[in-house]
């Protein structure tokens, strides 16, 4: 991973979400582009009984600017291997337009299940072509010593896999975790891949008998803090884009609104 992209919102946890970016990216001798999305100086609701009313919203957008220039400021001033861009799209075009040419997509924790920020989650992860990265609340920054990779045996799970080489081949330990029930996900088979590239993992496995798809994401989540993991990677994967909740299945969709630590996840 060389190049990485962070969208900002102008919110005041700007400077947390660029401090976990600057940590990632400097353990990884990774550049960053900072994307300021700006949310439009005027509004144009829909009309009503033939009467255009434009909503003036210049001083959301001014106090938007104001803030995210000063975090990038302070969090960024003298770092060569940044970029700062400011974009009155939001991050779904921005994305269409220009966020296809990054190995990853930095995004900070989902608050819920519904709104404008799971529609950025799903571009990101939809659309990018690349996985995305979830920075967990509060003043996190990067470790990956302990990494956890979950394998379903999905086309999904080893894109993600194979994103997280680079860091892996730095971790102190990395556990495999399958579901119990699910024979058909060897994690000898992953054992064997990251040999190839001179990592060592171990396997471990959950049940998940009698666990609703949101229990088995409940579950997928105490494994890893009982591995003392400090990053998580898995794939994408649910029961229809169409019909879950962000386009993914109730497991996936709990773990990235409740995670502790980092995740990586690709689609």
């Amino acid at each position: 991973m060389r190049r990485a992209i962070i969208y900002l919102d102008g919110s005041p946890n700007d400077k947390e979400s660029l401090g976990f970016a600057l940590s990632f990216c400097d353990a990884l001798n990774c550049r960053l582009t900072v994307s300021l999305i700006l949310p439009p100086e005027e509004i144009m609701p829909a009309a009503m009984d033939s009467v255009v009313t434009v909503i003036d919203n210049r001083a959301e957008h001014d106090a938007a600017q104001a803030l995210g220039r000063a975090a990038y400021k302070e969090m960024c001033t003298g770092k060569a291997f940044v970029d700062y861009v400011e974009s009155p799209l939001g991050i779904v075009d921005a994305i269409a337009e220009g966020g296809h040419l990054y190995d990853v997509t930095i995004l900070e924790r989902l608050n819920s299940t519904e709104g404008s920020e799971v529609t950025d989650f799903n571009a990101a992860l939809f659309d990018s072509g690349a996985p995305v990265l979830i920075s967990p609340p509060g003043h996190a920054t990067w470790k990956a010593e302990h990494v956890t990779l979950v394998w379903n045996n999905t086309m999904q799970a080893a894109r993600a896999i194979r994103s997280s080489v680079p860091f892996l081949k730095k971790a102190k330990s990395v556990v495999v975790l399958t579901n119990s029930a699910n024979e058909v996900a060897d994690p000898d088979e992953v054992k064997r891949y990251l040999a190839c590239h001179e990592i060592v993992a171990e396997a471990k496995s959950f049940k998940s008998d009698n666990l609703t798809a949101r229990g088995r994401g409940k579950a997928v989540l105490a494994a890893a803090a009982e591995a003392g993991s400090d990053v998580l990677v898995m794939g994408a994967f649910g029961e229809s884009q169409i019909s879950a909740l962000l386009g993914l299945g109730r497991a996936t969709e709990k773990i990235v609104t409740a995670c502790k630590i980092p995740v990586l996840v690709q689609a």
